[in-house]
Parts: structure tokens; sequence; C-alpha cells
């Protein structure tokens, strides 16, 4: 995944995670046996140690991890209680979620609000289903929490 791009209730909002290695900074104070660790020392010149830093983004801004990861498995664990052949609810999506592969992919799912217990979700090839009402409110929920620092 390269970024999500979510859209709510028309306003768009891109998310990022950026993963890069950074060198880990050694602290010299803890040799006490110099000659022991010479030996090491000069071993570990060659290889520098490094450490894999994860870092969340809301349109630019760096997000709370807690947050964004909590946001993803929720629409990432999305699942459809029935399939319709059909979406026959043409009202406005108050959700979108469009996810752009680094292979340049793209996959845009809609959830429009249907009736006081479910939201119609849709694919970009048109594949639809009924999703509970209260699943989709603990998304939008997870949403807001990721975004309250960006409004």
């Amino acid at each position: 995944l390269d970024h999500l791009n979510v859209t709510y209730q028309g306003t768009t909002y891109t998310l990022k995670r950026v993963v890069t290695e950074e060198k880990v900074e050694k602290d010299e104070s803890k040799d006490t046996d110099a000659d022991a660790d010479a030996d090491a020392d000069s071993e570990d010149a060659d290889e520098e140690e490094t450490k894999t830093v994860t870092t969340y983004y809301v349109n630019d801004q760096e997000a709370d991890s807690d947050a964004f990861t909590a946001f993803y498995r929720a629409a990432a664990g999305m699942t459809c209680q029935s399939r319709l052949e059909e979406n026959t609810n043409k009202g406005d999506a108050e959700l979108t979620l469009s996810y752009y592969g680094t292979d340049g992919s793209e996959i845009t799912i809609s959830y429009t609000p249907r009736d006081s217990s479910f939201y119609v979700i849709e694919d970009q090839d048109g594949n639809c289903g009924l999703v509970n009402k209260m699943n989709v409110k603990d998304l939008i929920d997870a949403f807001l929490t990721l975004t309250e620092d960006e409004k």
C-alpha cells in the first residue's frame, strides 16, 4: 500500500505509513573493560546498527501510531453481512476509502447509509453488500479520533 485517501463528509484526507532505517546511537559510557571491548569495537566499526522506524501521517502531519493502526484495522476488518445484486440506494456516500498500491493499482470502497440498521458498501467494480451500521460507526469513530488534530 502506498497511501490511503479517506473522504468523509466531503473532505479528503491522505493517510500514509513511512518505514525508514535509522542508525542506532551507541552509548560509549557503557564500556567498562577496554581490553575486551577493543576487539568488539573493531568488528562493530564495519557494521552500523540500525533500527526500523515506522511513522504515520495524515495529510503530511505526523499522526498517533495507535490511532492510525486502530483505524486501519477497523477498515481492513470490515465485512459484509450479506451480498447485494445491485445498489438500489443511490444516496451520497458518507465515507469513501481509496487504497493506492505501490504498483499503481487502486481499490475504492464507499459506505452509504441505507436505513437504521445498515450501510451499503460498494467497490469500484459495482460489487455491493450490506454492512452493520454499528461497524461503520466504529470505523468512523476511529477515523475521527485519528483526525481530531486535523480539524
